[in-house]
């Protein structure tokens, strides 16, 4: 029985031996920076604003913020966008762009986004990660994110604008026909 690093070996050798860089339409440090601010102010604007508490019979004392877990901010960022690389690959919604945050720890995690948005025709956009983590970990309450979809039915207008430009539709994976005319085998060798 093959143990499971064995496995996992196997799974992503063609990644890891592959001689070839995957050409991703990567933004630059300046647009990086003006897209994760952008986001950011779009999504604060249409946060809740804070929830107070009823007050109480003492008018001396100020109404209380009620303390969540999340700010109205990270909870408004969560309905708008695909938060992970896992939910993106798993959700039913018509997503319109996926943006990816590349550095050279996740490559490999990334990878499979790339051939997604080739097979369903969505728009991609690569950002560095060092660049745009901060900000909008500030805005997801994600600190490690490494990819993220905003869906057809958006309500980012203004990013999706700045998004048109630099995202790109790859040209869909084109298959040839291979007609097999014979089929030879060799016996194992010891």
């Amino acid at each position: 029985m093959a143990s499971h690093d064995q496995v996992k070996k196997k799974i992503f050798k063609h990644i890891l031996k592959n001689p070839f860089a995957t050409a991703w339409p990567l933004l630059g440090e300046e647009h990086t920076q003006s897209f994760a601010n952008l986001l950011a102010r779009e999504i604060e604007a249409q946060a809740a604003p804070a929830v107070c508490l009823p007050q109480s019979e003492d008018a001396s004392q100020p109404c209380k913020r009620r303390r969540t877990a999340e700010t109205n901010v990270t909870a408004c960022a969560k309905r708008m966008l695909v938060l992970g690389i896992t939910n993106i690959l798993e959700t039913q919604a018509r997503l319109a762009v996926i943006v990816v945050l590349r550095s050279t720890e996740n490559q490999v995690l990334v990878e499979p986004l790339l051939h997604y948005c080739r097979f369903r025709r969505i728009r991609l956009v690569a950002i560095p990660q060092e660049i745009a983590q901060e900000r909008l970990g500030q805005v997801t309450g994600v600190r490690r994110l490494a990819a993220f979809a905003i869906p057809q039915e958006h309500n980012l207008p203004v990013t999706m604008g700045f998004l048109t430009h630099h995202a790109t539709l790859l040209p869909a994976l084109t298959l040839f026909p291979v007609v097999l005319s014979k089929v030879e085998t060799t016996s194992k060798s010891a």
